[in-house]
């Protein structure tokens, strides 16, 4: 049985003779892909309204572009259906980001959780359709009730809800009409517009206002190791390679796989259509598919980078990384599977005292991986340790960088291990990924990767 992988996503997998399916071909698959208005991230926001005295809220659906630009949708009792634009490179908005403001109940909604493909004018174009679908009414229709099904059009099944806030005390108050309708007039009032006042404005996401600025480089601290190492080659009787594509389908599934080129964003990526009479195992074709839709020209490369896409081989450097810095010869430290993003792993290991209070006991970890594509095709791997006895106050970021796939060293790994800030604990390895990709794509177009790995200069003619 096929591995299921998403974005959401069982409907952008349908085989490509399904007719359910929202492509004709790979090729429509990957240019949707590549789109800078696909949308890949929808957070459910509220605020408590103070001129109600913090009885009733707002919601609005903040949503993330791949181009790095956010929308956000809300319904309002005098100005009906609003957008509004958060450009990262453009005039700021003090009104699109409200520090006060919270997720509602965890309603977080990354690329695997969407339904259906979207993208910018497709979800503004249902949003203003549902808000011209009624009339607003605070009992029946307001911005909770939009949001409701707004939310409920993107997602898949088990994230669809019939909950929103406030749905008892709207009901309470709009049933005491007669007994206190003028207050309730002012009430209503009170909800018509956005909510006014320095505490409700910010010019930047939330995360930067609290956390100040990155750093470029993935605002690391110190670096506390860095060097080269190898991983296990193709030839070797230890390889597996079944094992690895199940693994880098599992990783796929949970979108972790990136891929960055010379210019443009990085890419979540996912598997186009596929031929269901290949006569491959479904891990094998999922794998071929993917490498033949986004790594096209690439040859045999393509599919030996995808097969250390994948757990296994940040396994074994880890281990050797923290027995080298420990000087331990105990044994190896291990990672659990590090499934998805949100997953946590363990790393054990019989560390001396002083590995320990560097270690801070068993870190947890998340990890992305990116396919590096330009005059050399690599493969760049970022995780984020945390000590779980205290995951707010030390973590490491560690970078793994392959040799190029076309000369065949993408075995040959070199690290950096580096501090991050004590204010980060939100920080994942998709963030770092981010953070780093003007310094990979310079690094890409020149084969300079000093600013990414120090004293390594120009590499393209290295085993690296």
């Amino acid at each position: 049985m096929s591995i299921n992988v998403g974005l959401g996503i069982s409907s952008l997998f349908a085989t490509a003779n399904n007719s359910s399916s929202p492509f004709q071909n790979a090729e429509d698959y990957v240019s949707y892909m590549r789109d800078p208005t696909r949308i890949v991230h929808v957070e459910w926001r509220k605020v408590r309204h103070e001129k109600s005295k913090g009885l009733t809220s707002h919601s609005w659906l903040e949503v993330h572009l791949l181009n790095g630009k956010r929308l956000r949708l809300e319904l309002y009792a005098d100005r009906g259906y609003t957008e509004l634009v958060y450009n990262p490179m453009g005039t700021p908005n003090p009104r699109f980001f409200d520090p006060q403001s919270i997720v509602y109940d965890d309603r977080v909604a990354g690329v695997q959780d969407l339904a259906r493909p979207l993208t910018a004018n497709t979800l503004t174009s249902d949003a203003k359709e549902i808000a011209a679908s009624k009339q607003y009414s605070l009992s029946e229709f307001n911005c909770h009730h939009f949001v409701l099904e707004l939310w409920n059009s993107l997602v898949i099944d088990s994230l669809k809800t019939s909950h929103h806030p406030d749905r008892m005390k709207t009901g309470l108050l709009w049933g005491l009409e007669e007994a206190v309708g003028t207050w309730l007039q002012g009430f209503g009032g009170s909800l018509a517009g956005p909510q006014e006042g320095a505490a409700h404005r910010s010019e930047r996401p939330l995360a930067e206002t609290q956390s100040g600025p990155q750093k470029a480089g993935g605002a690391a601290l110190g670096c506390l190791a860095s060097g080269k190492l190898e991983a296990v080659e193709r030839n070797s009787g230890s390889y597996n390679r079944t094992m690895r594509l199940q693994h880098f389908c599992q990783e796929l599934q949970c979108g972790n796989i990136h891929l960055l080129e010379t210019t443009g964003p990085m890419i979540p990526t996912g598997i186009p259509p596929q031929d269901p009479q290949s006569g491959m195992e479904p891990w094998e074709a999922e794998c071929e598919t993917w490498a033949s839709a986004w790594l096209a020209g690439v040859g045999s490369g393509s599919m030996r980078i995808a097969e250390r896409m994948n757990s296994i081989d940040l396994n074994k450097i880890v281990a050797e990384i923290f027995k080298a810095k420990s000087d331990s010869k105990q044994g190896y430290s291990s990672f659990a599977s590090l499934g998805s993003m949100n997953s946590m792993a363990s790393l054990s290991s019989s560390l001396t005292s002083d590995a320990a209070r560097v270690m801070s006991r068993e870190p947890q970890a998340d990890a992305c991986f990116v396919a590096l594509r330009g005059k050399e095709v690599r493969l760049a791997i970022y995780a984020v340790l945390r000590p779980p006895s205290a995951p707010n106050v030390c973590a490491w970021r560690l970078l793994l960088l392959s040799g190029d796939a076309v000369l065949g060293n993408e075995a040959s790994f070199t690290y950096v291990l580096r501090d991050l800030p004590e204010n980060s604990p939100t920080t994942k390895a998709e963030d770092l990924a981010r953070e780093d990709q003007t310094v990979l794509q310079t690094a890409l177009r020149t084969s300079d990767w000093r600013h990414l790995v120090p004293d390594l200069g120009h590499t393209s003619d290295q085993g690296l």
